[in-house]
């Protein structure tokens, strides 16, 4: 066995995974890094081996790479599952960048299509160079030990079994073995941060120091473990100190500035989602009220943060964002095959056979947003509303959630939360697209008739 298949199956052995056991679903864009990570995978377990590509609708050769990825994959014995997202639209339409609406759209569709195919994990070629690059970036733009963590090997669905391998390591394992692959013209550009990043400060740090991205990786490795032992820290002191509208300002007054920060931006996360735009500036703002005495009011990107007597809390800038679409969200019942238009976008519910089903799945012809379910699972009619306080779903291949809790894995922006489609059957939801679908209505062996729902948010 030659050495880079040897760090991939140690790395395998390494978080539990063994051959004939697990399903993968490898991420692959079609160059050399993905490429090699498909490779490594096929040989590692071909039986167990899933195949991802999205066509981002970025660049012209976008349609060329999907092609090229799905007859390789065919070429090699693995199943294919290409998608086709406009990104450009997305990101637009939630004020994003496009790399950061990519990266997101990436991630909602890799967990959506893991577990519509039955993949307990997905794979991503991540390497040596990425990792480094990474940790630049975030030095650069200012972090704390968190940031500094860098890239994880696993994190929930993903895993990142090339990490300690070089981007040249994973150009010489293509040239041994013959892989073809496609070049991305863009990454020479140097529009993007990380290429200006890889193109003109990289090389100026591996020059001045021997194996830069070992040295990085050290970092990180220590910085992991202080971080998580703070962090454990953290959320032990945030049962004690959160309350259902915010937190005890006088319990967090008494903290040392480190936890402060730590369940700041715990509180901030909690309410939007996700942690984009806040800054230490955003944090230090409000630590600067703890001590004084009387309310506060600090703005900080999208969320207000305010200070009473006994709490701190988080409201959006627009408290009533939401409020002017409720005279136009009545729920609405329907039996396929049917469409219905409204302000949530427009739901489509069309009868399939079992053999309709799987020939559009052969096609390729999955969307990003299309989900299908046993008929005889669902109690009709069908229903789209909007959210309600306590609502729950028990989650495709997995437990039961709250509704708040999906939105919050999936970084949903709190100011869309109130706007998205809940789909029902007369017992439960069923699809928050976007989101996550529910285990009710699963295709099985035994199923003969499908419900296909799609949805479009236009």
């Amino acid at each position: 066995m030659q050495e880079l298949e040897r760090v991939f199956a140690a790395f395998m052995e390494e978080q539990g995974l063994r051959r004939g056991g697990q399903d993968i679903l490898a991420a692959v864009s079609g160059g050399p890094d993905s490429m090699a990570l498909m490779h490594l995978c096929q040989q590692w377990d071909p039986e167990h081996i899933h195949v991802f590509h999205l066509n981002h609708g970025l660049r012209p050769e976008a349609a060329a790479d999907a092609q090229f990825v799905a007859d390789t994959a065919a070429q090699w014995g693995l199943p294919v599952h290409s998608y086709t997202y406009d990104v450009t639209a997305a990101a637009k339409e939630r004020g994003e960048s496009k790399q950061l609406a990519a990266r997101r759209i990436r991630l909602q569709l890799l967990e959506q299509c893991a577990a519509q195919y039955h993949c307990d994990y997905a794979a991503t070629a991540h390497h040596a160079d990425d990792q480094a690059e990474t940790m630049v970036m975030r030095i650069l733009r200012g972090t704390g030990l968190t940031g500094l963590k860098g890239i994880e090997p696993r994190r929930g669905l993903l895993l990142r079994p090339l990490l300690a391998v070089s981007k040249k390591e994973l150009l010489q394992y293509c040239a041994s073995h013959g892989i073809p692959y496609r070049r991305d013209a863009s990454n020479q550009s140097d529009d993007y941060f990380r290429n200006r990043i890889r193109h003109h400060v990289m090389p100026v740090l591996a020059a001045a120091t021997d194996d830069l991205n070992r040295r990085l990786a050290v970092l990180g490795s220590l910085t992991t473990a202080d971080d998580d032992y703070l962090e454990l820290q953290a959320a032990q002191l945030w049962e004690t100190i959160a309350r259902d509208d915010g937190l005890d300002r006088w319990e967090l007054r008494q903290l040392h500035p480190s936890m402060q920060r730590r369940l700041l931006r715990r509180l901030l996360f909690t309410f939007q989602g996700h942690g984009r735009r806040i800054g230490f500036e955003h944090i230090e703002a409000i630590r600067e009220h703890l001590a004084k005495p009387g309310s506060f009011c600090v703005h900080i990107p999208s969320m207000v943060v305010r200070g009473g007597a006994n709490t701190i809390r988080v409201e959006s800038h627009a408290v009533d964002a939401d409020a002017g679409h409720d005279e136009d969200w009545s729920p609405v019942q329907f039996t396929p095959p049917a469409q219905i238009s409204g302000p949530f976008g427009t739901i489509t519910a069309e009868m399939l056979s079992r053999a309709a089903m799987e020939a559009e799945r052969d096609r390729q012809e999955e969307q990003a947003l299309v989900e299908y379910f046993d008929a005889e699972g669902l109690q009709l009619p069908l229903m789209v509303r909007r959210r309600r306080c306590g609502d729950r779903m028990v989650t495709f291949g997995g437990p039961q959630k709250r509704l708040h809790r999906l939105f919050i894995d999936g970084k949903i922006p709190q100011e869309q939360r109130g706007r998205l489609p809940i789909i029902c059957d007369a017992r439960e939801i069923l699809w928050v697209p976007g989101v996550r679908r529910a285990e009710t209505g699963r295709i099985t062996t035994e199923t003969e008739d499908v419900i296909r729902l799609s949805y479009s948010a236009g």
